[in-house]
């Protein structure tokens, strides 16, 4: 199955989350839609409700913007989302994604293909872009402990 894939990453101990999945939205949805619930999930993990409160008719003055556009090998790279800086929520869209439920131990494996990366051919932007790396597989273990 295709769909937009939604994740924690971070560096460090100190910024590390419980859970890594934060959702998974139809690969049907459009960027905005996953833009605005990656910018709403973040503010409800890292912010108090008075502080959310305050933000959701002042958008523009929220400290942590969804960014919408990537650079990879100084190419832009569409459809992937990032919001926050340590820890951060990644979304993007993602191929061949698949679950395996273990619910007698509360456990699920997902699996999936990362988009592949891009870069000019020979460096040079008038000659077009090339696969620079295919998608890597990722897995994620989600416990119900």
């Amino acid at each position: 199955m295709n769909a937009w894939l939604i994740t924690w990453h971070w560096h460090g101990e100190h910024a590390k989350r419980k859970n890594t999945l934060v959702g998974i939205i139809s690969s049907r949805r459009g960027e905005k839609f996953v833009a605005d619930f990656v910018e709403q999930a973040y503010l409800m993990e890292m912010f108090t409700i008075e502080k959310i409160i305050h933000w959701a008719n002042r958008k523009k003055e929220r400290p942590y913007k969804v960014k919408k556009v990537e650079m990879i090998n100084n190419i832009p790279h569409g459809e992937r989302i990032t919001c926050g800086l340590n820890p951060h929520i990644y979304a993007r869209p993602v191929t061949d994604l698949k679950v395996v439920s273990d619910l007698e131990n509360e456990i699920e494996k997902i699996s999936w293909k990362e988009p592949p990366n891009f870069r000019w051919i020979n460096g040079n932007r008038f000659e077009g872009v090339e696969v620079a790396q295919e998608g890597k597989l990722g897995e994620l273990e989600v416990s119900y402990h």
